[in-house]
């Protein structure tokens, strides 16, 4: 029961030195908030919540009848809810929260909260990695087969530019997947995510290439895949992709 209350608030400090002398007349201690602040400068009393006056909680009772005597409160006025003692109790105890009027610290303190649930809410809102690989093009830029670079062409590709891929890969929602050829035509096989791990496997061709165990990494437009032996690097297309026969 000591801690300490707002009880009143003024624009400026000489506004509470009556109300002061005549609680601390009838031996009630009193202590004032941002007093030194506002005769610094008076612009800063809206600022700060003006000069609060406060007693202790322990005196809370004998000051509500100071009060209404002097005039400041009426008799139905002077009953403080619950709810706002207890938060004006602790949020006393918050360094620069305690300097604002309550009802300003109840508004921060619910912006606060309603921040904190929106970033789980937004996690959890983020596409899976299932669906960045099956809802977007992925264009395939180079690969890395044992600590060697090498950018694939596949056979029937005859348009470039921004909006076309000249090598992509296709993850298709029935788990086939498509990886582009070196000279050559693609690779047709299979994929699934367990653990957010690929698993390529079953390939009609270049097997010792993409079969495999992959890691993902998907960084914006930017997917990397890898594994003990190749890394395969890609970018978001967002042209068009182009149906290749034999692909």
């Amino acid at each position: 029961m000591n801690n300490f209350i707002t009880v009143a608030t003024f624009t400026y400090p000489e506004e509470l030195i009556f109300l002061r002398g005549r609680l601390e007349s009838e031996g009630i201690e009193c202590r004032v908030l941002d007093e030194l602040t506002v005769q610094t400068n008076p612009l800063y009393s809206g600022a700060v919540g003006g000069v609060k006056l406060q007693v202790r909680e322990s005196d809370l009772s004998r000051t509500r009848e100071v009060l209404t005597l002097a005039g400041y409160t009426e008799p139905s006025e002077t009953t403080l809810p619950g709810f706002w003692i207890k938060f004006d109790q602790w949020t006393q105890k918050i360094p620069l929260l305690n300097r604002w009027i309550i009802e300003l610290r109840l508004v921060v303190l619910l912006v606060v909260a309603l921040c904190v649930l929106a970033i789980p809410i937004a996690m959890l809102s983020l596409p899976t990695a299932y669906e960045q690989l099956t809802d977007n093009n992925w264009c395939l830029d180079f690969i890395t087969y044992q600590g060697q670079d090498y950018v694939p062409r596949t056979l029937g590709i005859t348009l470039s530019g921004p909006a076309f891929c000249e090598a992509s890969i296709s993850f298709q929602t029935d788990g086939t997947v498509r990886f582009p050829g070196f000279n050559s035509y693609g690779a047709r096989g299979k994929w699934v995510l367990n653990n957010d791990l690929l698993q390529v496997a079953q390939l009609d061709t270049f097997q010792h290439i993409f079969e495999g165990t992959y890691s993902i990494e998907i960084n914006n437009d930017m997917l990397v895949f890898r594994s003990a032996t190749t890394s395969i690097h890609c970018h978001q297309n967002q042209g068009f992709t182009l149906a290749i026969p034999g692909y």
